[in-house]
């Protein structure tokens, strides 16, 4: 089953994240950068900076948010994203619950979107909110027999 989650989550967080994972070793990377020097910046887009503490949280909360719609070990997690922070954020996120990413390319039509999501077998697609609307991700749901 491949759950859609849309990524819109505000930059400015402030949340209790309890997570009780094993790390594995990729996400442990970044877990300990964000330990060691949390102010320090991770990602720079334009303008924006963006510190370790910052990236670790978001990252947290959309692991959290991946766990509880079962997505884990041996998953594969999709991403229709932009060279923007959402994609780390994502990445280490679904490294913190032992899945493995899938690049999808943010030009693809709907037809090779549901090609490739299905070949992939992927149980999570995380989009940025630009690149789909409400009707076209209804659509692309019932395509797959969601």
């Amino acid at each position: 089953m491949l759950v859609i989650y849309q990524v819109t989550l505000p930059s400015n967080l402030s949340f209790p994240v309890d997570l009780d994972l094993r790390i594995p070793a990729a996400a442990g990377a970044p877990n300990a950068v964000a330990a060691r020097q949390p102010d320090h910046v991770a990602v720079v887009l334009g303008d924006v900076e963006m510190r370790w503490r910052d990236l670790e949280a978001r990252a947290a909360c959309l692991a959290a948010a991946l766990g509880s719609l079962d997505v884990g070990t041996g998953d594969k997690v999709a991403q229709l994203l932009y060279n923007c922070p959402e994609y780390l954020e994502s990445t280490f996120a679904a490294f913190k619950v032992r899945s493995s990413t899938v690049n999808v390319n943010y030009r693809y039509l709907d037809d090779e979107l549901v090609y490739l999501l299905d070949n992939a077998d992927a149980e999570a697609l995380v989009f940025h909110s630009s690149l789909r609307s409400e009707e076209n991700t209804s659509e692309l749901q019932s395509r797959l027999h969601l």
